[in-house]
């Protein structure tokens, strides 16, 4: 009775091993790899970061500042309290 149990016990290892030994070949044989390339991709993030810093015209701190002068007389007369309690020191 003992000695069918422990056959049972290695027998269902030995074919849940063989089982998975198998399932492990078809998968690495059959499968197609994905390769991402983490530093080639931030590498061209990166020389495109570049490309439109390089591209695009710096804006100017005077400019900045009449665009926001400009944007805070654009704003509605409702919120012209909230104006009243901005200070703007350029």
């Amino acid at each position: 009775m003992l000695l069918s149990i422990i056959i049972t016990i290695v027998c269902s290892l030995c074919i849940i091993w063989f089982g998975h030994h198998l399932w492990n070949y078809l998968k690495d044989q059959y499968s197609v790899k994905k390769r991402v390339y983490l530093v080639d991709s931030q590498i061209d993030k990166y020389k495109n970061i570049i490309k439109e810093l390089q591209t695009e015209p710096v804006v100017q701190p005077d400019d900045l500042k009449s665009d926001l002068e400009e944007f805070l007389h654009q704003l509605p007369k409702d919120e012209a309290p909230l104006m009243e309690s901005i200070q703007i020191d350029l």
